[in-house]
This record gives C-alpha cells, structure tokens and sequence, in this order.
C-alpha cells in the first residue's frame, strides 16, 4: 500500500497531495520502469548501471526528491538501480512458484530489502531540478511519513513552515 499526505503550508495556505511508495502495483511499476531506464528515458548513466549489472534490480517507490541549493521539491518515482551482493545466492530466491534463475531476473524488491546487506546501490537516481538544473537528492522518507515538513521550502511562498498529515493509503 501507498501512503497519501496532504502538504500544507502554514504560512499562506498552500497545500498538495503526495502519494509516496508504490501501492499494490509494485510488480508492474517495477517492470515498466526497468523498460524505462533501459531504453534510456532516465539518461546513459543509469542506462550503463542497469546495463552493466547481472541482476539489474529497481524499487519504483515514490518519493519526495528536494534540491540542495534552492529547496525546490517534489514527489519522483525512485529509478535507482541496485544489484545483489551475492549473485549466485539471488539466483537461487523463489518469487512464487519460480526461482530468478527461472525467471532470468529478480521481478521485484521491496524498500526494505534494499536496506539490507543483500543488494548494493549500483547507481542512484538523481533528477535534476526544475528550477535551478542542480540534483535531487530524497528527503528523509521516515520524516515526510512522520509529518517532518517544516524543513520542506513552501513552493507557492517559500516558507519553511509546512505540516504533512495522513489521508490516506493507495494502491
């Protein structure tokens, strides 16, 4: 399930839907993104890491991406590319009735697999900002769930005086 907060800033008013995560449709946005960063849509460095690895693994999970130099923010479908630690061990882990040897590749991972040590960050995703071209780096996913907005820049007038709260879970 995805989460939905609702951004509001406490300074003039301004709000915004964020649907964070990646809902029940993980196993699907996981191979649409794969295409995606294959063909190249997310540029040639991501391209050339999901290329060069032997089990090329993503987690399309939503985040809020914010950049350094202007405070410019916004939700991005997470396009990092990661890869097992250990090959040869991956190849071996069921995903429903087949191994990945079977299916020639791991369908999918969640979040929290990737916090372990059983995958490696092979190339991170990092959008360019609208605003100012500078990278987009994530803002503490735990602190945008837990209403941590105050440091979230207001789009609409710049304060950093903003609240999130739960609405909601999406699929």
């Amino acid at each position: 399930m995805g989460t939905m907060m609702m951004y509001k800033c406490n300074d003039c008013g301004f709000s915004k839907e964020l649907h964070l995560e990646s809902g029940m449709m993980l196993p699907n946005a996981s191979e649409k993104l794969k295409a995606a960063i294959a063909s190249g849509e997310y540029g040639p460095e991501l391209k050339g890491a999901y290329e060069e690895c032997e089990l090329p693994v993503v987690c399309p999970e939503s985040k809020v991406y914010e950049c350094p130099r202007c405070g410019y923010w916004d939700v991005y479908q997470n396009a990092s590319v990661y890869e097992p630690t250990d090959v040869a061990a991956a190849r071996k882990k069921r995903f429903g009735a087949k191994t990945v040897a079977e299916w020639g590749e791991i369908p999918y991972v969640f979040e929290h697999e990737l916090e372990s040590d059983e995958y490696r960050l092979a190339r991170e995703f990092t959008p360019s900002c609208p605003k100012c071209g500078e990278g987009m780096h994530t803002h503490q996913s735990h602190a945008v769930k837990n209403g941590g907005a105050a440091k979230l820049k207001c789009p609409h007038c710049g304060a950093s005086n903003g609240s999130l709260e739960f609405f909601g879970c999406w699929d």
